[in-house]
This record gives C-alpha cells, sequence and structure tokens, in this order.
C-alpha cells in the first residue's frame, strides 16, 4: 500500500510542477489538486522559480 501512496503523490508532484512550469496560475493549480488552502498548494509542490520569472530577473540586468 505505502508504494502505491508514493506512486500517486509522485504523479501529482509531477503534475503540479508542470503545470507550474507552464504558468498555469496558482489558483488553478489548487483547484486541480483539490486543495482548499492556496498555501498547501504552494509549500507542497511549487519548488524553484517558473520561467517566466527567470526571464524577468534577466531583463533586469538588460540581456
Amino acid at each position: 500500500m505505502k508504494s502505491e501512496q508514493l506512486v500517486f503523490h509522485s504523479l501529482r508532484h509531477t503534475m503540479a510542477t508542470l503545470l507550474s512550469r507552464n504558468d498555469v496560475p496558482d489558483t488553478q493549480v489548487k483547484a486541480i489538486l483539490g486543495h482548499e488552502q492556496p498555501g498547501v498548494t504552494y509549500s507542497t509542490y511549487f519548488h524553484g522559480f517558473r520561467p517566466a520569472q527567470l526571464q524577468a530577473a534577466i531583463n533586469r540586468f538588460g540581456f
């Protein structure tokens, strides 16, 4: 049973990561994953910067 839970959680994590990296709004990711509180979604699944955030940071340096 534990391995089934691990696989399911890994799939949820992958889905959240892919949605986030493709700039799907946090509120929509939260709804897809079924979380009531956005903080749960953010603290559990979102790690690192999104492509748009990285590009905005690079643009500040004029590149």
